[in-house]
């Protein structure tokens, strides 16, 4: 980001004294950023803020004023971000089975593995040109990848995700074509490493990635830019692509959360309308066995058990459960003869109250159910908020002194009032 202001400001002022910032070197560098459409400006424009003031200078009214001018100016008219499109995938996998192109020194040779580890592991380009040797293993019908558990350290793995044979259902099955792949590469004493090799022979690059699925997707006919002649195509193509295909294909949007990894939401955004085009087959039960089910794509945990042991810790689960739901159903029925019970009590009780000060008795009665700043004797005075007063739920005996004459008008009554207290 800073590069991208300096090469800004040169073209201004032909120099590298980006800082200290000026309203008017803000306003012409902004210009410049207007022109080229850039809707992520304010990342730039704060990370050029941080410099100025990790640089010892102020960060001025003016400046902040010129900022919010600038952001206005820059982002009006603006858009929000454009999705990449998704690719037909079975048309793509075909076409790679059968056909050879080139690609770019550091993308993967063969795509068509990279190809099918991005879309049905619903990967990050940066993610799968970080797949190494020990994060890849094989059963019979199985393929489990080690993944990143966070999108911003793709080096943070520790998320396992497994892929099920899907050869019976009549789509592309990513675990015979990863395991052919992957033997290969053993075969020749590869047991360290990128997983997937660059033509070079090295790691792939983020570059490399995106380069290879736009050629792909152009040599097999699909379309990869728009009419105005912009990519369409990126690095999150894989993710879109998988989400769309596996919710055309019928599986439930709660298990490809899981499967991509996703905190929130956001891949309702990637489906966009794919769940409708697999709507009527679902609905008349006419998908002839093609529908793909949760156990094809997530036959283990974040741990990485395997399939019976994931099975056996789901069972012990349900079983907690219901002894959890059964001591939650106990502790609710105890708690309802509590409530009744404190129902039951009464809540206003009579209070004698001594004036400590004057030492006259009041009455009052107390709602214990409001705050005491409400409480009241009967003669309208608020003795909660006095600092010299004697508080008693039994009227106290033999006493002498003055009684007030509207809380106790019959002050010779020997009776004396009390209440049970809560």
């Amino acid at each position: 980001m800073l590069q991208t202001w300096a090469r800004f400001h040169r073209r201004w002022y032909a120099n590298n004294d980006i800082v200290s910032l000026t309203v008017e070197s803000m306003e012409k560098v902004s210009c410049l950023f207007k022109l080229g459409a850039y809707k992520s400006y304010k990342n730039y424009l704060s990370r050029i803020k941080e410099l100025h003031q990790e640089s010892g200078y102020v960060w001025s009214h003016a400046l902040q004023s010129s900022a919010r001018r600038c952001t206005r100016s820059v982002l009006r008219g603006l858009g929000g971000p454009v999705r990449s499109e998704a690719f037909d995938l079975d048309r793509v996998v075909a076409f790679l089975k059968h056909s050879n192109i080139d690609i770019a020194e550091d993308g993967p040779e063969p795509p068509l593995h990279a190809v099918v580890v991005g879309t049905y592991f619903l990967l990050r380009e940066l993610e799968l040109s970080a797949i190494v040797m020990e994060d890849v293993t094989f059963t019979n019908d199985t393929v489990t990848l080690n993944l990143p558990v966070s999108k911003v350290d793709w080096q943070a793995k520790g998320c396992r995700r497994t892929c099920s044979c899907i050869c019976n259902l009549g789509h592309h099955c990513p675990v015979h074509l990863l395991k052919e792949y992957d033997h290969e590469q053993r075969t020749h004493g590869r047991t360290s490493g990128p997983w997937l090799l660059s033509r070079s022979g090295g790691r792939c690059t983020k570059a490399g990635m995106v380069d290879m699925i736009r050629t792909v997707v152009q040599s097999s006919g699909g379309g990869a830019k728009d009419a105005e002649g912009h990519w369409v195509i990126s690095g999150h193509t894989f993710r879109i692509t998988g989400a769309r295909t596996l919710a055309t294909w019928g599986l439930d949007q709660i298990t490809m959360q899981l499967l991509g990894r996703w905190g929130s939401s956001a891949v309702l955004g990637y489906l966009a309308e794919s769940p409708l085009l697999s709507f009527s087959e679902r609905l008349t039960g006419k998908s002839d066995g093609k529908m793909i089910h949760a156990e094809h794509v997530m036959a283990s945990d974040m741990d990485g058990r395997n399939i019976t042991e994931a099975a056996q810790e789901r069972e012990s689960l349900r079983r907690e459960i219901a002894e959890l739901k059964k001591q939650v159903g106990d502790l609710t029925m105890s708690l309802g003869g509590v409530v009744q019970v404190v129902q039951s009590r009464q809540t206003r009780e009579v209070w004698w109250v001594l004036n400590d000060t004057s030492k006259v008795l009041h009455s009052a009665v107390v709602d214990l159910s409001t705050t005491p700043r409400s409480w009241k004797t009967a003669c309208g005075w608020k003795f909660t908020v006095q600092p010299l007063i004697t508080t008693f739920r039994e009227k106290p005996p033999g006493r002498t002194g003055r009684s007030c004459p509207k809380c106790l008008p019959d002050s010779d009554d020997s009776s004396s009032s009390s209440s049970e207290s809560c």
